[in-house]
């Protein structure tokens, strides 16, 4: 991010926005919610440069039957193993890799699209049993205590 110093603040009711030294404009959104905007999306792009174990934003577009564009680093090829069709997995920080997988992706019909989508729910339901994991955790606490 910039230094502080190099920005020149705007801020006001209707709007919010940081002006900084290169002429850039970035606009901040006050009051998201995560789901009407993941209604309008098919295709959710993780640009990650560096290795994440688990990122949620990942595990929560899967929920919403996204199809996703992730880098191969870090716990997400572990997380999506086993899903190939949903799931494009690219080199971190190769733009033409990503530009591809969404070339792929959206050449798809909206069929194929929600087939893919329904399917990428379901994994993630299945991978994340919550009574499952809760199960096992405590066996192998019995075992340990």
């Amino acid at each position: 991010m910039f230094p502080v110093k190099d920005a020149l603040r705007m801020r006001s009711k209707e709007h919010n926005a940081t002006k900084v030294s290169n002429g850039v404009l970035m606009e901040f959104l006050s009051k998201v919610n995560p789901a009407s905007i993941m209604k309008k999306l098919s295709v959710v792009v993780i640009p990650s440069l560096c290795p994440e174990p688990s990122p949620y934003v990942l595990i929560e577009s899967m929920m919403y039957g996204k199809l996703i564009i992730a880098p191969d680093i870090g716990g997400i090829p572990e997380m999506v193993n086993g899903n190939r069709s949903g799931v494009k997995l690219t080199k971190s920080g190769d733009y033409k890799e990503i530009a591809d997988g969404l070339t792929s992706f959206l050449t798809l019909k909206l069929e194929e699209v929600n087939e893919i989508g329904v399917k990428n729910r379901e994994f993630i339901l299945q991978k994340f049993k919550n009574e499952e994991i809760a199960k096992s955790f405590t066996s192998v606490l019995d075992e340990i205590s």
